[in-house]
């Protein structure tokens, strides 16, 4: 077991006022029975999630600055940070450690693990009216066929996260459509009738 300690690069400086720290924010993962810390560079200075793959083979976390993926020696993963699609409050990889997603106060993202690419952009609630300092939470189904996230209305969104590269996920995606083209003609039919 280890535990994960966000290091941002900010502290108060003369008058109160927040000033970066040099060094940037660190990652520290701590092995419980004892040993010394390893530090992870991240990007940015804010710490602002962090997640151990569940079978302990990756650490990732997000900065202001982008989100890092390390093999579990320290060795980031990529050569760059993923790109951010905002400011992300959670981070949670799949069962199969093959995905990652990251959530943001407007939308979720998932990334592929091993080459860094964006897969999917989803969103759940409509638009915020204001800022209610929600925090966003996101986590994978035991089996990693499904994805939720909390959404800013106090509801939660499900979505299918099926991997559309095999021929399953395939099956299921075009089930999917086939149930919302029927709905949308069905609810059509029914405005064109007056019924």
């Amino acid at each position: 077991a280890e535990l994960l300690e966000a290091r941002h690069a900010v502290e108060r400086g003369p008058g109160g006022r927040f000033a970066p720290r040099p060094g940037g924010a660190t990652l520290a993962v701590t092995p419980l029975a004892g040993g010394p810390p390893l530090v992870l560079p991240v990007p940015g200075t804010v710490v602002t999630a962090a997640a151990f793959s569940p079978g302990g083979r990756y650490v990732a976390a997000a900065g202001d600055g982008g989100v890092r993926v390390w093999v579990r020696d320290g060795s980031p993963l990529h050569e760059n940070p993923l790109p951010l699609p905002g400011r992300l409050g959670d981070l949670a990889f799949n069962p199969g450690e093959t995905r990652l997603a990251g959530v943001t106060r407007e939308r979720l993202q998932v990334w592929d693990v091993s080459s860094g690419q964006d897969v999917l952009f989803l969103r759940g609630a409509g638009p915020r009216p204001g800022d209610n300092g929600f925090n966003p939470r996101v986590a994978w189904s035991s089996d990693g066929a499904k994805l939720i996230a909390s959404n800013w209305d106090r509801t939660a969104t499900v979505w299918d996260a099926a991997d559309a590269s095999t021929s399953e996920g395939k099956a299921v995606l075009a089930a999917q459509a086939d149930g919302r083209a029927f709905a949308w003609h069905l609810d059509r039919a029914e405005q064109v009738s007056g019924s």
